[in-house]
């Protein structure tokens, strides 16, 4: 490549590469939205898988805690569980909001 070519120029501090531009001399940007649908689908995927962890640890928990309370009622005629419903709900709003964000 020439530097007689219009709407070419080179970047300082780039080695002397040549870069597609409209100003000569401005670095190549690709358009904003190129990258967008990726970002915003890894974001999205990002938060669903998180809310898909904290739900599974907040039944695993509650679930735990349940079976655990049968056994002790089984043995003593008593037992308590904890539902941990903050950990449920928290991870179920994180996944929907994810998938949403994943699938628009």
């Amino acid at each position: 490549m020439s530097p007689e070519q219009p709407g070419r120029g080179t970047v300082p501090g780039d080695g002397g590469h040549w870069v597609a531009s409209d100003v000569p001399g401005a670095p190549h940007q690709p358009p904003a939205a190129a990258g967008f649908d990726d970002d915003e689908q890894r974001d999205g995927r990002r938060e669903l898988l998180v809310g898909a962890v904290i739900l599974a640890i907040g039944l695993a928990v509650t679930i735990g805690s349940y079976i655990a309370a049968g056994n002790a009622a089984e043995q003593s005629g008593s037992g308590t569980y904890v539902v941990t419903w903050g950990l449920i709900v928290v991870g179920a709003v994180k996944t929907v909001k994810g998938l949403y964000r994943m699938l628009s």
